[in-house]
């Protein structure tokens, strides 16, 4: 890659978005480090600048982590029932649900606001008994978005495990990547305050304020990974390593459309696997997820092909900045100019803007509750 060209243009991108706050960026090239980079504040007040060893929030990302962990450790295709005791409020649901169905966003159960209560008040452990309260009638016909189906996951491994989420995750997956200096989410919350070390900072309509940081602890599991950016390369470098590996066929098949919608024809459908999306762009197999926790957004995306790939850590919320410039990346390791991407995403934000700020409202208004 033309780093010096691409780097021009990731600072464009920053002055054309008036990104505050900052970011770290990390490129791999035929499966080794190809650079890393950082700009910005991680806090503004303060001017501290962003550096390799900035902490930032994974957020999302840390789904395919935790479907990674569940992959390895148990047989994904086989009912709940045979791990341990699950009642949905139906019952061909509770005899057939597998950790698959949850871990690729298919098992019907939807975000409502008792899902909302129960992750926010109570640990995973205590929702179980609730679980036959929740919708579940669209098994494996729809895809449905859910963090709480990561945290039924999570739960199941610590009843067999007998150890919490973390722990397993650390010895069993990110110790065999590498990766030494990790961090979750805590109950504490001046605790994360003191762990993040980039602030968050979120829109408001009009400029970027201070944002206050979300406690997502309930939801380590599906949001709750905390690392600096050469730490989190090594997920980008296992993840592209195995994806060529016959044994982990099964790990990267889609499972379910994830979007009906097709609106460029350069991309095709887009579709999930366990804990990454998947499209075919340009004839590639791309591997990404995207991430937003309030004050933060991020984005992993590999093609095992070129086995090269992209993640970048942001402390501004829901900003496209992370996509566009991914996007950016992919098209120059496949020798194309795809400079309209920035004009279709900036115009996606702005369609977008209304929902931001209506989640914002709902935190703000859970939280005074």
């Amino acid at each position: 890659m033309k780093n010096l060209e691409f780097q021009m243009f990731v600072k464009e991108i920053e002055k054309k978005l008036k990104l505050c706050g900052g970011y770290s960026i990390g490129i791999v090239k035929n499966g080794e480090i190809d650079d890393i980079f950082c700009s910005g504040y991680s806090d503004i007040n303060q001017r501290q600048a962003v550096n390799k060893n900035t902490k930032f929030p994974l957020s999302c990302l840390t789904k395919g982590l935790t479907a990674l962990l569940a992959y390895d450790s148990l047989d994904v295709d086989i009912p709940l029932k045979e791990y341990c005791k699950m009642s949905f409020n139906n019952s061909y649901v509770t005899d057939n649900i597998t950790l698959r169905d949850l871990l690729c966003h298919r098992s019907g159960i939807y975000p409502n606001t008792l899902w909302t209560y129960l992750m926010r008040e109570k640990e995973v452990c205590e929702t179980v008994d609730d679980l036959p309260r929740l919708k579940s009638e669209s098994f494996r016909k729809k895809y449905i978005y859910s963090n709480y189906g990561f945290s039924l996951v999570s739960y199941v491994l610590e009843c067999l495990y007998k150890k919490s989420y973390e722990s397993i995750l650390g010895v069993e997956t990110l110790k065999k990547m590498g990766i030494e200096d990790f961090l979750f989410y805590e109950k504490d919350n001046s605790k994360n305050k003191r762990n993040i070390e980039a602030k968050p900072y979120f829109y408001d309509g009009e400029k970027y304020v201070d944002g206050e940081t979300l406690n997502v602890h309930l939801l380590n599991s599906a949001s709750g990974i905390i690392l600096d950016i050469e730490e989190a390369l090594k997920i980008l470098l296992y993840l592209i390593r195995i994806s060529n590996l016959k044994e982990y066929n099964n790990f990267f098949i889609p499972n379910i459309l994830s979007d009906v919608g097709k609106l460029y024809k350069e991309v095709g459908y887009e579709k999930y696997a366990l804990g990454l999306y998947h499209k075919e762009v340009y004839g590639y197999d791309v591997y990404y997820h995207n991430g937003y926790i309030v004050g933060y957004s991020s984005f992993i995306g590999f093609v095992p092909r070129l086995q090269s790939g992209i993640i970048v850590l942001c402390n501004n919320e829901k900003t496209v900045f992370p996509r566009i410039v991914a996007y950016k990346a992919l098209e120059m390791h496949l020798g194309m100019n795809g400079s309209n991407w920035c004009n279709r995403l900036l115009r996606e934000q702005r369609c977008g803007e209304y929902s931001r700020m209506a989640f914002i409202e709902e935190i703000q208004k859970s939280n005074n509750t």
